[in-house]
C-alpha cells in the first residue's frame, strides 16, 4: 500500500508540475528542437568538402539541444518545494552537502552541459544523432555518394577527432584563464563564457567519438586474435559435450544454455542499461542542475579504499595560484572538470539511492510508463500517416519528433524535477512547510502534496 501511495504521489506531483510549467518547458523544447534540426541540415549542406565546419555545425546542433534541455530543468527549478524553502547554501542535518538554490542559467549551463553530453555519448544517443544526420545526407546526396557525407566514424578519421578533442579542451582552458585574469565588460565576458562552454562541449563530443572509433578498432583486432578464436571454440566445445536432455519447455539443454547466454548479452544487459541505468542518470543530472554539486572528491569516495587518495587530491587542488607552485596549479587545472562537473553526478546517484529502494522503483516505473507511451504514440502516428514515398517519410520524421517531444519529453523533465524534490525531502527528513529537519530523519512520513505556486521568473 505504501508503494502505491508513493507511486500516486509522485505521479500527481509530476502531472501538477508539468501542467503549471508547460509553457516554459515547451518554449525551451521548441528552441532546442529548432537549433538541433538546423545544425543537422546545415552540416548536411556543407558536406565533407569542409570537414571541420560540417562537424562543428553538427556539434553545435547537439550542444544547442542539450543546452535547452538543461534550461528546461533550470526553468522549473523554483516550482518544486525544496528550492523555495531552502536558503542558498543551507545544509540540513541528514544532508552533508548544501544545495545551491540560487544560480544564474549560464552558470548552471557551464557546469551541467559536459555531463549531459557525456551521458548522451556513453548511452549511444550521439550515434542516434549521427543516424538522423545520415538520413539528412541521404535525402541530399542519395545512397550512391557516402564519401560526400558530412560526418563519418570511419577509422581513418580517428586522428581528426583526437585533434578536435585536444584543440577544444585547450581552447576552453585558455579562455577560462583569460576570463579570470582579464577584466572586461559584461558583454565580452558573456561572449567568452559562451565560447568556453562550446569548447568544453566539443571536447567531450570529440573524446567520446574518438573512444568509440578506438573501441571498434580494438574489437576488430581482438576478433582476429587466436585467443578469441580459441575462446569461441572452447565455448562451442562445452555446448557439444552437454547431454542432449529435453527440458520441460521443449528445448534441449545445450540450446537452452546457448539461448540464455544470448538473451543475457543481447536483451537483459541492454534493457537494464536503457530502462534502469539511463533514467537514474537523467535524474542525477537533474540533481546537478538543481544545485546538488557542492562537494569534494573525498565525499564521493567516502567509505571506500580510494578515500585517502581523494583526500590528498583535495588538499593538492585546494592550493592554486602563484604561491602554490606549478604542479598543484596544473593538477587543479587538469582535474577541474572531473571535480566540479562529473563527481557531483556520482554524488547525486548516491542521493537517489539513499531515498530508498521504494522511491527508486516508483520512479523507474513512471519513467518506463512515459517511455512506453512515447513508443506507442510514435507507432500510432506512423500508422496514421500510412505508407508514404521516401521523401515524404523524411519530411514527416521531424514533425513526428516535434509532436512527441512536446508531450513526452516535457513530461519526463517534470518527472525528473518532481523526483529530485521528493528525494531531497526524503533524505533530508524535511517536512514540507516546516523548513526544518525532522527528528526521525529519512524514515519520516511522506510529505504532504507540493504547493505548485510558482514565483515569477
Amino acid at each position: 500500500m505504501r508503494t502505491l501511495t508513493e507511486l500516486w504521489t509522485l505521479a500527481r506531483d509530476t502531472a501538477a508540475l508539468w501542467w503549471c510549467t508547460y509553457p516554459r518547458l515547451l518554449l525551451w523544447f521548441c528552441v532546442g528542437f529548432g537549433v538541433h534540426h538546423l545544425g543537422q541540415q546545415a552540416s548536411a549542406v556543407v558536406g565533407s568538402a569542409h570537414q571541420l565546419l560540417a562537424t562543428m555545425l553538427f556539434v553545435l546542433g547537439v550542444l544547442g539541444w542539450l543546452a535547452c534541455l538543461v534550461m528546461m530543468l533550470h526553468s522549473v527549478k523554483q516550482a518544486p518545494w525544496t528550492p523555495q524553502h531552502l536558503e542558498p547554501g543551507a545544509a540540513l542535518d541528514h544532508v552533508p552537502h548544501p544545495l545551491v538554490t540560487r544560480e544564474r542559467g549560464m552558470d548552471v549551463l557551464a557546469l551541467a552541459l559536459g555531463p549531459f553530453l557525456a551521458v548522451y555519448s556513453v548511452w549511444g544517443l550521439v550515434e542516434d544523432e549521427v543516424s538522423d544526420l545520415f538520413f539528412a545526407n541521404i535525402s541530399r546526396e542519395g545512397l550512391t555518394e557516402p564519401d560526400s557525407w558530412s560526418i563519418s566514424f570511419a577509422p581513418e578519421r580517428l586522428g581528426f577527432y583526437a585533434a578536435l578533442t585536444v584543440g577544444a579542451w585547450l581552447t576552453g582552458k585558455l579562455i577560462t584563464l583569460l576570463r579570470a585574469r582579464v577584466r572586461a565588460r559584461d558583454g565580452v565576458q558573456l561572449g567568452l563564457r559562451i565560447v568556453s562552454i562550446v569548447a568544453d562541449g566539443t571536447a567531450v563530443f570529440g573524446l567520446f567519438v574518438a573512444l568509440g572509433i578506438g573501441a571498434g578498432q580494438v574489437r576488430d583486432w581482438w576478433q582476429g586474435r587466436m585467443v578469441s578464436v580459441w575462446i569461441g571454440q572452447a565455448w562451442r566445445g562445452v555446448l557439444d559435450r552437454l547431454p542432449d536432455w529435453q527440458l520441460w519447455f521443449g528445448e534441449s539443454l545445450p540450446d537452452a544454455l546457448r539461448g540464455a547466454v544470448t538473451w543475457f548479452w543481447t536483451t537483459l544487459l541492454p534493457a537494464t542499461s536503457e530502462r534502469v541505468l539511463l533514467p537514474l542518470m537523467w535524474l542525477a543530472l537533474a540533481a546537478t542542475v538543481f544545485g546538488w554539486r557542492e562537494l569534494r572528491g573525498r565525499d564521493v569516495l567516502a567509505g571506500t579504499r580510494l578515500e585517502a587518495a581523494a583526500g590528498r587530491l583535495d588538499s593538492v587542488t585546494g592550493r592554486t595560484g602563484v604561491q602554490a607552485g606549478a604542479v598543484p596549479t596544473l593538477i587543479a587545472l587538469a582535474t577541474d572538470d572531473l571535480r566540479h562537473k562529473y563527481l557531483p553526478v556520482a554524488n547525486a546517484l548516491r542521493l537517489v539511492w539513499r531515498a530508498g529502494p521504494r522511491f527508486v522503483g516508483v520512479y523507474l516505473v513512471l519513467a518506463t510508463v512515459l517511455w512506453a507511451g512515447e513508443v506507442w504514440a510514435s507507432e500510432g502516428l506512423v500508422r496514421l500517416a500510412g505508407p508514404q514515398p521516401d521523401d515524404v517519410t523524411f519530411a514527416l520524421e521531424p514533425f513526428f519528433a516535434l509532436v512527441l517531444g512536446a508531450v513526452f519529453l516535457t513530461a519526463s523533465v517534470a518527472l525528473y524535477a518532481a523526483a529530485f524534490d521528493r528525494a531531497v525531502v526524503k533524505v533530508a527528513g524535511v517536512r514540507q512547510g516546516s523548513g526544518r529537519a525532522l527528528d526521525d530523519g529519512p524514515t519520516a512520513e511522506p510529505p504532504q502534496p507540493v504547493n505548485r505556486t510558482i514565483p515569477p521568473s
